[in-house]
């Protein structure tokens, strides 16, 4: 059972010993472990310096962003016995920015089922032509959890995650009642296959996805999706009667020349994807520029 007290407190009653001041606004290499800081303004990583944070909880004022600049690194992962966590203590904050040549690398313990918890913010992660490896994590009430645009690294994955919202409503504002409409967006990624889950490896690399109008969604990208489960993606509000509400893959193309290429599932071991709950499995649209979309081996129930 997980208990998010975080809902409960303001960045007030973090004002104590215990959550002590983020030591560094334009930060440059150090590595943080098993602390809890109180962070009240924008962090910058520049260009060559490396921050880690292990083990490490961050309370977050509404707003606030980390910018991992090009050059600069960007490391959160576990420190052997606690899992990461980042947190909103009031209003929501603004996530991640990882900026053109930046690089932002995300992993935990699964032995909690959990891994780093990245909660609370407006877009969790946006990569704009950086690089990105994104394992063991969860996030939850987020409004955009990971959002890929304008040819990332071709070093980039998504394995062993999970996508949700608590309770299937954001509880802090400016999107407090909401229901995230996108987990993951890839938007202009066309120099590789992006890969969402990966048909090797423990079962922890599989990904999860839950409570949310649109799980994935591929714009004008290419991808390869496999091993991903989804459960309850579908409508969840009755004043919102679009078609594109409650589907677990959009696959939308172009009218450029590009060619893309998704492939979601698989005939292999660990490659089909399962859909449960979903009002639409997966839905193409304008398909001028998609030169193969394969769907192969995936489970569908309910959709």
């Amino acid at each position: 059972t997980q208990i998010d007290f975080t809902e409960l407190l303001s960045c007030s009653d973090y004002n104590t010993p215990v959550f002590i001041a983020f030591p560094c606004s334009t930060c440059t290499t150090q590595t943080l472990t098993n602390k809890k800081y109180k962070v009240g303004n924008d962090i910058t990583i520049g260009s060559s310096q490396v921050l880690e944070l292990e083990g490490c909880h961050l309370a977050i004022e509404p707003e606030v962003k980390i910018t991992v600049a090009n050059g600069g690194t960007l490391k959160i992962r576990n420190d052997g016995a606690n899992n990461s966590h980042l947190f909103p203590c009031s209003d929501m904050w603004n996530g991640i920015i990882v900026e053109p040549g930046g690089i932002l690398e995300i992993s935990g313990s699964t032995n909690t089922e959990i891994g780093t918890l990245i909660q609370g913010a407006i877009n969790a992660i946006e990569v704009n032509g950086g690089e990105l490896k994104l394992m063991y994590a969860t996030f939850d009430h987020t409004q955009l959890s990971v959002y890929l645009r304008n040819n990332p690294s071709a070093n980039c994955y998504i394995y062993g995650c999970k996508f949700k919202c608590s309770g299937a409503r954001i509880g802090k504002a400016p999107f407090e009642e909401h229901i995230p409409f996108e987990h993951v967006r890839l938007e202009n990624v066309t120099n590789f296959q992006f890969p969402i889950g990966t048909s090797t490896g423990s079962t922890g690399n599989k990904n999860y996805y839950s409570d949310a109008f649109s799980a994935i969604g591929i714009y004008k990208s290419s991808a390869i999706i496999q091993r991903n489960y989804f459960d309850d993606i579908y409508n969840h509000n009755s004043f919102y009667h679009s078609s594109s509400y409650g589907q677990a893959i959009h696959v939308v193309g172009s009218s450029s020349s590009t060619p893309l290429v998704v492939e979601i599932g698989g005939t292999g071991t660990n490659e089909p994807n399962y859909f449960t709950n979903t009002n639409i499995g997966v839905r193409g649209s304008n398909a001028t520029s998609i030169s193969q979309l394969g769907i192969a081996g995936n489970e569908f129930e309910n959709t």
